[in-house]
């Protein structure tokens, strides 16, 4: 009788063992499908992307891969399609690269205007000065190297861009947000942005910033619109999502 009880038990255990193996591989299998699909769409906006960034600006030199901590190709669209509506005079970028060229371009396709652009990678501050040599943007153009240096808000020291004022045209029309890293200071480190450039930004300034979906952006964003009541915020669902930013 025990050695009965005893087989059904075991029997009884390696049936469910068996059933769970089966469901766990078709959960897996499913959870799979799932995320293949999810990428579906999120591809598609960036073929998308891509083919109207090449339809609306001239390219005649293949631009860098999109890669690593390059922007997505829906941020670089979406900032040519601002660049192209909103016809800025002058701007000035935080973190330079692919984006950099995106921004020549569309100011060479308006016929006017001027990019100041501060990397504080020396890398990657030569990377891009020899792509604005190549794409013929010296015109439009001008990368600088500011390495990141201490500065203090509210009592409060985050590692940012040592700017020398001398060389910035004012007023500022867009301000495109995307350095430096999120990892630079220990919390918020790219608050610095506005307080230290607000001054400097014309009446009808406009600024993007990248990587919005991130806490790191989301709490700045929430501590800029503190400090700046009358600023407003608009969400763009991209890929990492974009917050424009206006009177």
């Amino acid at each position: 009788m025990y050695k009965i009880l005893l087989i059904h038990s075991i029997t009884s255990f390696f049936i469910i063992l068996v059933m769970w193996m089966l469901y766990k591989k078709n959960r897996d299998l499913i959870t799979s499908v799932k995320k293949k699909l999810y990428q579906i769409p999120i591809n598609q906006r960036k073929i998308e992307s891509l083919l109207s960034i090449y339809n609306s600006i001239d390219i005649e030199i293949p631009l860098k891969r999109f890669n690593g901590f390059v922007c997505s190709p829906d941020f670089l669209n979406e900032l040519l399609r601002k660049i192209l509506i909103y016809k800025p005079q002058y701007i000035l970028e935080l973190g330079s690269g692919v984006s950099t060229i995106i921004i020549g371009k569309a100011l060479k396709k308006n016929g006017f205007g001027k990019l100041i652009s501060f990397e504080h990678l020396k890398s990657e501050y030569d990377k891009t000065n020899d792509e604005i040599e190549l794409h013929k943007l010296k015109k439009f153009c001008t990368c600088i190297f500011s390495p990141l240096s201490k500065v203090k808000i509210d009592n409060k020291e985050y590692n940012w861009y040592s700017i020398d004022f001398k060389k910035i045209e004012f007023p500022i029309d867009m301000m495109i947000v995307d350095g430096p890293p999120i990892h630079s200071s220990e919390e918020k480190s790219r608050f610095p942005a506005l307080p230290i450039l607000k001054k400097y930004l014309s009446d009808n300034f406009i600024i993007l910033v990248d990587d919005a979906n991130r806490d790191d952006e989301k709490q700045i964003l929430n501590s800029w619109k503190k400090l700046y009541p009358k600023i407003k915020i608009n969400y763009i669902n991209l890929e990492r999502g974009l917050a424009v930013i206006k009177y």
